[in-house]
């Protein structure tokens, strides 16, 4: 199961000198591996959800895909490929049609902003 954009964890407050144990909810924040064609194409952090529209938006920014009629599907790595830690951590772009990668051979570690792909629903 894909993990939250949350999790609760047990943290010391100290309020008005007195110290004391809460359950506290933190943002999460995770690697995306990001294929396309199954070929590593960058990494990047970002806090869970809408992970297959920031895959997109990165290779479309990256000139890898220029237009929706490029994108044949978007999933994550199946069951049996990676350990179920990271299965939903990698995310595979598969195309109608074969990417010149050749031209693109820079593997990036990016940092993600704010947005979303129309192109994905």
């Amino acid at each position: 199961m894909a993990r939250g954009r949350t999790e609760t964890f047990l943290v010391t407050k100290v309020e008005a000198g007195a110290v004391r144990r809460a359950p506290d909810d933190l943002v999460v924040e995770e690697p995306l591996e990001i294929r396309l064609d199954d070929h590593l194409v960058g990494t990047t952090m970002r806090t869970p959800g809408h992970d297959f529209e920031l895959a997109v938006g990165f290779c479309r920014t990256e000139g890898l895909l220029t237009g929706p009629e490029d994108l044949a599907e978007v999933r994550y790595c199946l069951a049996g490929e990676l350990d179920v830690e990271q299965e939903y951590n990698v995310v595979t772009v598969a195309t109608r049609r074969p990417v010149d990668l050749e031209g693109h051979r820079r593997v990036v570690a990016a940092g993600s902003g704010c947005g979303r792909s129309a192109w994905v629903k």
